[in-house]
């Protein structure tokens, strides 16, 4: 977890009053000093597609380049990672780390990270909680008793949900920044519909137009998330031979949409007992159609191969923004849905043998 240390505030509250101040930067100068490590390590940051290193001398480190708009990056060593994303800009930026005590981290960098130090102070106290019962719970869970356990779930759940609420308030207060805009569109698969609307719509053009708010436009209009007794939705994604596919075209009598993905273990577990399923019902009138989360084509491919899966197959290879998983508001593989003969939806999360006992009462062998 992200904290920072007791004096910080006042500098953030310097921060707040002027983060319209204009940048004379033409590239970003990264400056970076980290307690407890070795001279001679390298020294890695990621942004966008770019990794780049240095090494570390007398513990500090440099890097220098340019981006076209704030990025997020991050720092990392071979065996750690600093936990704290932050936004690189075409100006200076500070980082401080002391690979011992991760309360000590601090990001010192233009406008927008100084907005998103906003939220961090707000809820370094919580994240503070949650690091230490967290700790503790781990550290203990063999001894408690299973009320002591419900207690300390029920602590975390009303801490995290705090996390929440800042969240929340942050975008409400901020609305016009990069920070707010990367945060909202990190939570379309976790808050509700119209919230998540009802902050897009508070963001000018300009930052519903960014990356971030062109996927949170997407999933708005993607996510119709049908319930059971309502009619499927169509979509169309490519096969494995390449080849375009819309799902109306290739479903049955009985027809269930199987989410997954081919590092998903238990989805890959699943499918010998889902194999037994098809070929019981497939004969008279049962298809599976499986929509795949991967990125990598190779990876999807070599997966059906592995496992023999005989039904259609299919991916738009967009991961997390599937459009058939963002359609039908799957947070999370496995998931799936049954379709009847009548077009309507009559199961969903359905494990193999819950999906047999099913399709026996309405499909006679």
């Amino acid at each position: 977890m992200k904290h920072f240390k007791k004096l910080i505030p006042l500098v953030f509250v310097i921060f707040y009053t002027c983060p319209e101040a204009k940048q004379n930067y033409d590239n970003f100068q990264i400056n970076g000093k980290i307690e407890n490590v070795k001279d001679g390590a390298t020294v890695f940051i990621r942004y966008d597609s770019i990794v780049d290193s240095t090494w570390i001398k007398n513990g500090t480190f440099k890097f220098t380049g340019s981006v076209p708009i704030p990025t997020k990056g991050n720092i990392y060593l071979k065996d750690f990672e600093i936990p704290n994303w932050f936004w690189i800009e075409n100006t200076k930026i500070d980082v401080y780390h002391d690979k011992n005590d991760v309360s000590k981290t601090l990001i010192d960098g233009g406008k927008e990270q100084k907005i998103a130090n906003i939220l961090e102070v707000r809820s370094k106290t919580t994240k503070r909680k949650i690091d230490s019962i967290s700790t503790f719970f781990v550290a203990n869970k063999a001894s408690l008793s299973k009320d002591e356990k419900a207690r300390i779930i029920q602590q975390l759940d009303e801490l995290f949900q705090d996390i929440e609420n800042n969240a929340e308030q942050f975008i409400r207060e901020f609305p016009n920044c990069y920070e707010s805009a990367s945060l909202l569109n990190s939570k379309r698969f976790r808050w509700d519909k119209a919230l998540l609307k009802e902050l897009f719509l508070l963001m000018n053009k300009d930052f519903q137009e960014t990356s971030y708010g062109d996927k949170l436009s997407k999933y708005l209009k993607l996510n119709i998330n049908p319930q059971i007794g309502d009619k499927y939705v169509d979509f169309t994604q490519k096969d494995t031979n390449n080849q375009e596919v819309k799902f109306s075209e290739v479903k049955n009598k009985y027809t269930l949409i199987e989410f997954w993905a081919s590092w998903c273990v238990p989805c890959r577990k699943s499918n010998p007992e889902l194999i037994k399923v098809y070929n019981t019902y497939h004969k008279n009138g049962f298809e599976i159609v499986g929509v795949s989360i991967d990125e990598d084509k190779d990876n999807w491919l070599n997966a059906i191969k592995q496992d023999s899966l005989p039904w259609v197959n299919l991916t738009d290879l967009k991961f997390v923004d599937n459009e058939a998983h963002i359609i039908y508001n799957v947070n999370g593989v496995p998931d799936n849905v049954l379709i009847d003969d009548e077009d309507i939806i009559i199961g969903r999360y359905l494990k193999p043998k819950e999906l047999d006992s099913i399709l026996s009462v309405h499909i006679k062998l």
